[in-house]
């Protein structure tokens, strides 16, 4: 009884807290909110429907990315560890923008799943962006020139060492939250096939440096070492647990 007692308290606390991420007011409250949300529910493996006062998360699709004619792949596969580390789907959407007299097809990339889920995946991919734009930026500056095939190449080599590493946590999470035949990952991929139908599988991609540009292969292993350092995830207080 004891015990059945605390999982109430728990899916109350949860449900609280969600609501609270719902609150666009402060992305920032919203987010960390959101953060002890999915932290409570892979612990106790709660799903949305498992809430107290019959709440049930929505769903979300919402664009995260700035537009593109043609996606830099290496950016792409970053946003995809991302939503998947977060139990969301990355997936394009298309638009039509008239410029220079004429239409253009762009696209730019979303994050579907549970809002929740959605918010924090926005939240890590701004925040992965900003620092690799910036360590570019700083590594371009300390050789003394600008040169865009090496700020690519720097990105690059970014993306693929925090994407390793994103996929990595995702590995080790799922097999932390798997417990007794049922996962609250996999009953949330289900859940989003189908609220929002099959998605196709992303392959990750691996940019070529031209042989013997020394240049670009630095930069791509100064990518690696800024990969290594940034802090993917910050670390969110839980507090007491639920009394």
């Amino acid at each position: 009884m004891e015990d059945l007692n605390k999982l109430e308290k728990v899916k109350d606390r949860i449900a609280k807290l969600l609501r609270m991420a719902e609150d666009s007011s402060s992305p920032h409250e919203a987010a960390i909110a959101a953060t002890r949300a999915r932290k409570l529910m892979d612990q106790y493996q709660v799903t949305e429907a498992d809430l107290a006062n019959g709440i049930d998360e929505d769903f979300e699709e919402r664009d995260v990315s700035v537009e593109y004619l043609r996606f830099p792949k290496f950016i792409e596969c970053l946003y995809s560890s991302v939503g998947t580390y977060n139990d969301c789907r990355s997936v394009f959407t298309y638009h039509s923008r008239r410029r220079n007299g004429r239409w253009q097809e762009v696209r730019r990339i979303a994050f579907q799943g549970y809002k929740s889920d959605v918010i924090l995946a926005e939240q890590m991919i701004n925040m992965l962006l900003a620092v690799m734009n910036t360590m570019s930026k700083g590594y371009l500056a300390g050789t003394g020139r600008y040169c865009v095939k090496n700020g690519t190449q720097f990105k690059v080599g970014f993306m693929e060492i925090v994407s390793d590493r994103l996929n990595a946590m995702t590995k080790e999470r799922d097999k932390l939250a798997y417990s007794g035949g049922t996962s609250l990952v996999l009953s949330k991929g289900t859940a989003l096939v189908e609220y929002f139908g099959e998605v196709g599988k992303q392959t990750f991609y691996n940019m070529k440096v031209p042989e013997d540009d020394l240049a670009a292969e630095n930069a791509r292993l100064a990518g690696h070492s800024a990969g290594r350092m940034v802090e993917i995830t910050k670390t969110v207080e839980m507090g007491n647990s639920p009394e």
